[in-house]
């Protein structure tokens, strides 16, 4: 059955409605969930030029996507799900999640 599970998320109230479902379905099977976040820079546009305040812009979206992995991991732990959580930074999040889901070997 499943042994790894990988779990994407937004930080929006639609994607976090599956996690119940996890945690019962992990806790059931004993297995490892990690929760990932993939945020991306991608303006939108091919240019050189970033924006005055986007860094720290992308800083503070960074902060937040962490603080609410950490939250809802040791939520995860609290109820004995073996959990980590992972944030990356990168192109398309669909791509990532995709390639980091074939890279690491989850059900």
């Amino acid at each position: 059955m499943f042994k790894k599970i990988l779990v994407p998320l937004d930080g929006s109230d639609l994607a976090a409605k599956i996690l119940p479902q996890v945690g019962d379905l992990a806790k059931a099977v004993q297995a490892q969930v990690t929760l990932l976040t993939v945020a991306t820079m991608n303006l939108g546009f091919e240019s050189e030029f970033v924006p005055e305040g986007y860094g720290d812009y992308f800083d503070q979206m960074r902060a937040q996507a962490e603080k609410y992995l950490t939250e809802t991991g040791s939520n995860f732990q609290a109820k004995g799900v073996s959990t980590d959580w992972v944030f990356k930074e990168g192109g398309t999040p669909a791509h990532e999640i995709i390639a980091y889901a074939e890279a690491n070997s989850y059900d």
